[in-house]
């Protein structure tokens, strides 16, 4: 399950089931683009983005350069 959580309110604000049926590798390359999805339909960008695991650190740093956001 992939999370976007408010960090002052700790609300949800998106989820998405990511399914690794087609493989786990294919499964995580699919969450940089589900991130972008889910700030669409938000209509919000984040100053900072704050990640629980090394593993998601490094899939979404490519994304966070290319954006005026903080990944911490």
């Amino acid at each position: 399950m992939f999370l976007i959580i408010d960090q002052k309110t700790e609300l949800i604000l998106a989820h998405e089931m990511l399914n690794p049926t087609d493989g786990f590798e294919n499964m995580l390359a699919r969450i940089p683009a589900a991130f972008i999805s889910a700030l669409s339909k938000l209509q919000a960008l984040p100053t900072e983005v704050h990640v629980e695991s090394n593993h998601l650190y490094d899939l979404l740093t490519p994304l966070m350069k290319s954006l005026p956001i903080k990944l911490l």
